[in-house]
């Protein structure tokens, strides 16, 4: 079994990794760890337990940014007693590369953490994770 975990520095995207982990470890699986860089300049927040970083859009700053969040992700599942772990950075919208990695992969579970956002169909759901939902040829589990 192949499962891709989307992440994003968030809260959820934590639980949802830890999830994913004990699903890994119940049911011997490969993860699939997966950032993808929103492709729009500013600023941001990443964090991953008490560790956060604010950084500056420049290509640098969120290249270093993606690094450190993956090998924290990688140390999280790797502590939790999984060994068949790789992680993939990707640029553009999240939701396509979410979808098009997933079928490229052969992943058999997506497993994404959930986000409260404004629109109306993001109420329950974020936006990606309701659109992974809708979109993914393979099982969604999200984790709130």
């Amino acid at each position: 079994m192949k499962i891709l975990i989307p992440i994003d520095g968030s809260p959820h995207s934590k639980k949802a990794l830890e999830f994913a982990a004990d699903l890994a470890l119940r049911y011997p699986a490969k993860l699939c760890i997966l950032h993808v860089l929103h492709d729009s300049p500013g600023s941001d927040t990443i964090s991953l337990g008490a560790a956060s970083v604010t950084i500056e859009a420049s290509q640098e700053n969120l290249d270093k940014a993606a690094r450190g969040l993956m090998e924290s992700a990688k140390k999280v599942v790797t502590d939790m007693g999984c060994s068949d772990v790789e992680t993939i950075t990707r640029g553009g919208h999240p939701t396509q590369q979410i979808i098009r990695c997933a079928r490229k992969k052969g992943i058999d579970v997506i497993v994404l953490g959930s986000r409260g956002l404004s629109d109306i169909k993001g109420l329950l759901l974020g936006s990606v994770s309701h659109q992974v939902n809708n979109l993914a040829g393979c099982t969604v589990i999200t984790v709130r």
